[in-house]
């Protein structure tokens, strides 16, 4: 069995309403977390608020699909997921996943890289 790619997740989310931020779930392997946006905005982005403490990490088996899912009221407007995880190397490869736009979807599912095998 591969070593787990620890994967740090936050969301960015756009939002229509003054609303409290909302949760994103993460999951992959069985396991699940639970995270505010790091950043959350008002749909003009004119009013941005941001939460360092935000980000959660899980850990994700290689070749296991990381599943986002945020809910109706996020889906309505664009979101982006920011993720960072750990190479076979151990170095940190940070990313972000396309814009969303409103009403596009609700789930999106981030395919990792296999680390190189151990020599």
């Amino acid at each position: 069995m591969g070593r787990l790619l620890p994967v740090l997740a936050a969301a960015g989310l756009l939002a229509g309403c003054g609303s409290a931020p909302p949760e994103v779930t993460f999951a992959a392997g069985g396991a699940s977390v639970v995270a505010r946006p790091t950043q959350y905005c008002d749909i003009a982005l004119t009013d941005c608020s941001a939460d360092a403490a935000a980000p959660v990490e899980l850990a994700v088996p290689p070749g296991t699909p990381l599943q986002v899912t945020v809910p109706d009221a996020v889906a309505q407007t664009p979101w982006q997921v920011v993720f960072s995880f750990r190479d076979a190397a151990g170095v940190q490869d940070d990313q972000r996943s396309p814009v969303f736009g409103a009403a596009e979807r609700s789930i999106w599912t981030l395919e990792l890289p296999d680390p190189a095998p151990a020599c």
